[in-house]
């Protein structure tokens, strides 16, 4: 794993993406010709080998939007790639205060009424091929058990 230790550099968030369907090798060949990488990691399982996601960020939000336009929904290893920021997904019901993804996703909004029509709209809405669990912050445990309630039901 690459990574920048400068915070001002890697709270960029504009430049963050996050990758479906990429592997270690794959990763920098398919991300390298949109810009400069300032850190990238792909996820892996405890025998180091790829879950099928990454994270990367580029130098500038420019290299990211390229990136996004011109890969997303390309094949790679057979797969279809998604590219892209979860604020892309949000940012159509309001301002955003702070979104981060870390194993999963946090969007803040300004307003309460944002994040309850963001709820409602998005709740179960289909992304790269499996649909999206929103719900007002919860701890990590009680997620994961509504989760598999959810996805039960589909």
């Amino acid at each position: 794993m690459h990574s920048n230790r400068d915070p001002s550099v890697r709270n960029n968030y504009e430049a963050n993406l996050f990758v479906k369907a990429v592997d270690h090798k794959g990763f920098w060949d398919m991300f390298s010709p949109f810009g400069t990488i300032v850190s990238k990691k792909t996820a892996t399982d405890d025998s180091s080998e790829s879950k099928g996601y990454g994270f990367v960020q580029f130098e500038s939000e420019q290299s990211a939007k390229n990136t996004t336009y011109m890969l997303s929904g390309t094949m790679m290893n057979g797969k279809q790639v998604y590219v892209g920021k979860l604020k892309e997904l949000f940012f159509q019901f309001g301002m955003i205060t702070s979104c981060k993804v870390r194993g999963s996703g946090f969007v803040a909004f300004s307003t309460h009424m944002e994040a309850i029509q963001a709820l409602a709209m998005m709740n179960g809405t289909i992304v790269a091929g499996k649909p999206l669990y929103v719900s007002f912050a919860e701890r990590k445990a009680r997620l994961q058990v509504i989760y598999q309630a959810t996805i039960g039901q589909l």
